[in-house]
């Protein structure tokens, strides 16, 4: 479900892309590769998102995968975004990663970056923010693959009487005291929600909105990481 490149205010979304280097660690890694200049040329013109620059052949692009740490390339929203360690918030640029996890950051300077892969959920909900270290970038193209936790995924529709219910309350706290409300949303236009990001663990859920009578109910994401679920709010007698 990536995003077009307006949604993301003008950043490039690189195809699939990427080079597989041999006995690479499953870990957030670093490869040196470095193309001719017949293959760079060949690659730039080929591609539909490049426009011709000279001073790309002296500049060095950051390429790799995104996957969770059960290795599965990551399928949902997501954006990889680097800035130099001095200045890692204004100097930031990035690339939507593609269906296949893949990524590519081009017109980098000599220099370290910080790397944070943001993953966005829904609508309602606010951007996850993953931290994927550091790199060191030189006058060659370099191979980051960037490893995320495993984190679980809750979406489901409220209705009542087979009639979609917005901006009903959706909330989910921890199982054991003290009930501490840890995510929290609202229902669609639509009825439907989505709450990523989550921690696998056992969680209760509780949806409300006035006029309803409240709906709990457990839900166990310790071993299913995506889960679906219909859930029916009564009315409240008058």
């Amino acid at each position: 479900m990536s995003r077009s490149l307006g949604q993301w205010g003008g950043l490039s979304r690189m195809p699939g892309w990427i080079s597989q280097p041999q006995g690479r660690s499953p870990l957030n890694s670093c490869t040196e590769t470095t193309p001719s200049l017949a293959s760079y040329l060949a690659t730039s013109r080929a591609s539909s998102t490049c426009m011709w620059r000279t001073d790309r052949l002296w500049t060095s692009a950051l390429t790799g995968t995104v996957r969770k740490e059960n290795g599965v390339a990551h399928p949902c929203d997501c954006l990889v975004l680097v800035g130099t360690k001095d200045d890692p918030y204004t100097s930031r640029r990035g690339s939507a990663v593609s269906d296949a996890g893949a990524y590519r950051i081009e017109g980098l300077g000599t220099g370290v970056y910080v790397v944070d892969v943001e993953e966005r959920i829904s609508d309602v909900q606010a951007p996850v923010n993953h931290d994927a270290g550091e790199v060191e970038v030189n006058d060659v193209s370099i191979v980051f693959d960037i490893v995320i936790p495993a984190s679980a995924r809750l979406v489901g529709v409220v209705q009542s009487w087979g009639v979609p219910v917005e901006g009903a309350g959706v909330e989910l706290s921890r199982t054991g005291p003290p009930h501490k409300i840890e995510y929290l949303t609202r229902s669609a236009f639509d009825g439907t929600f989505a709450l990523g990001g989550l921690e696998p663990a056992e969680y209760l859920l509780r949806v409300q909105k006035q006029g309803y009578r409240p709906f709990e109910s457990g839900a166990d994401l310790r071993t299913s990481l995506a889960e679906r679920m219909a859930i029916e709010l009564a009315v409240e007698p008058d």
